[in-house]
């Protein structure tokens, strides 16, 4: 929780929710949250918006959700140690993804100097070897990452994509392959942009030679077409997310609404053409090339805009609407990917919704959530600290939803 309230009523003291050195046993944790509700009407009385207050706060994803009796293993609530709930919310999701799960657990190779990846094999292995109604504590690991990663403070406020850029680097970094560092080259366009778009994968993955890699990275292609003379030059990139923006409405939108603003065209005004060598007006247009195991989605839930004077920035309220099995991803989809040159990929397949990570209230005082399927059970749960509750196993629309991870179907990503 941001410290927002203290600072404009410095005069108050603010009892804590939870205990300062014991935090209370799993099963009794709904108590906690469900005796908070007069601490949030308190915190109301001054203005603070229901949802913004972090601890006990009920969920704004429209689900029912019961406390449940029983915890399939790998599903267990985390300490929050102060202004920790993106970490937490982050981790929750990477412990929803099976690859990510496998090899942190299991298969990891950890080079000698590492500091971050032997701290989050420890804290995985607490999370799955642990009791039912064990809440654990992943200080270690989130000092780490916030001790390698510039820009992020201890006990600070921080934003979970940040954070999840920030350890998946260290992660790629601590268990590369590569025992020096490849030697730099300069890549020609072909005017067969199959040769160049498996040139540029190769060249990619001798930069991003890790398991991490393996996971979650991929090729985007982009197109610049000239009005003028009718050239497309192609460029191929290499990424571990997309990010895609949310389509302002008074009511609800879809992921597939989301995924239709990542492909739309882009106007560049004053383009230079190298075919016609002339100023036009170009298109340019985005999608995925070669599609990985696990996908990161992030929407664009926070905006920036200058005025002139100062940088404004907001957040996007818009609900997500958000089904869980067998997305199509072929929205995000290049027209000239591996599915239409008969590379043996099957397509950008069927993905599966595994993790979100949430953002409610504002950006000076919020909340961070996740919502997991558990790898062992295949069961949704939301995760909101030590907190672990059942949810509604259908779909989900979340006005919060922030960072989106989908696994593929089927396992033969390239």
């Amino acid at each position: 929780m941001a410290t927002a309230f203290a600072l404009t009523y410095p005069w108050l003291r603010v009892r804590r929710i939870t205990p300062k050195r014991r935090l209370p046993p799993l099963d009794d944790a709904r108590r906690y949250c469900l005796g908070a509700g007069r601490w949030r009407s308190w915190y109301r009385g001054f203005g603070v918006r229901r949802g913004d207050v972090c601890r006990g706060r009920p969920s704004r994803t429209t689900h029912a959700r019961t406390a449940p009796d029983d915890q399939a293993p790998g599903c267990r609530g985390m300490r929050n140690s102060g202004n920790s709930c993106y970490q937490n919310s982050i981790l929750q999701c990477l412990n929803s993804v099976p690859e990510f799960v496998e090899y942190v657990r299991g298969n990891a190779s950890w080079r000698e100097e590492a500091r971050v990846g032997p701290k989050l094999t420890r804290v995985f292995d607490d999370i799955w070897s642990s009791e039912r109604g064990s809440v654990i504590s992943p200080e270690e690991v989130q000092n780490e990452v916030v001790d390698v990663v510039d820009g992020l403070t201890r006990g600070a406020q921080e934003d979970a994509h940040e954070f999840l850029v920030g350890l998946l680097n260290a992660l790629r970094e601590e268990g590369s392959r590569n025992i020096s560092s490849p030697q730099y080259r300069e890549l020609d366009e072909r005017s067969d942009h199959t040769i160049q778009a498996k040139e540029e994968w190769q060249y990619a993955q001798e930069w991003n030679n890790s398991p991490i890699d393996d996971i979650f990275g991929f090729q985007i292609h982009s197109t610049i077409s000239c009005p003028s003379c009718g050239k497309t030059s192609h460029r191929f990139e290499y990424a571990t997310e997309i990010q895609v923006d949310i389509p302002q409405s008074d009511t609800t939108t879809r992921l597939d609404d989301c995924f239709r603003e990542y492909t739309k065209a882009e106007v560049l005004d004053g383009y230079s053409c190298s075919e016609c060598k002339k100023s036009v007006k170009a298109l340019r247009r985005s999608g995925v090339y070669r599609f990985p195991k696990a996908l990161v989605v992030v929407l664009k839930r926070f905006t920036s805009e200058w005025d002139g004077f100062s940088l404004k920035v907001g957040k996007v309220p818009t609900p997500v609407e958000i089904d869980k099995d067998c997305v199509d991803m072929s929205m995000v989809s290049s027209k000239w990917g591996v599915a239409g040159e008969g590379v043996d990929s099957g397509g950008p397949g069927a993905y599966d919704l595994v993790a979100i990570s949430n953002h409610f209230g504002s950006l000076n005082f919020g909340h961070y959530t996740a919502l997991g399927r558990g790898v062992a059970d295949q069961e949704f749960r939301e995760f909101d600290d030590w907190c672990v509750r059942n949810v509604d196993q259908r779909g989900f629309q979340c006005d919060g939803a922030y960072i989106l991870f989908f696994t593929r179907r089927d396992d033969n990503g390239i």
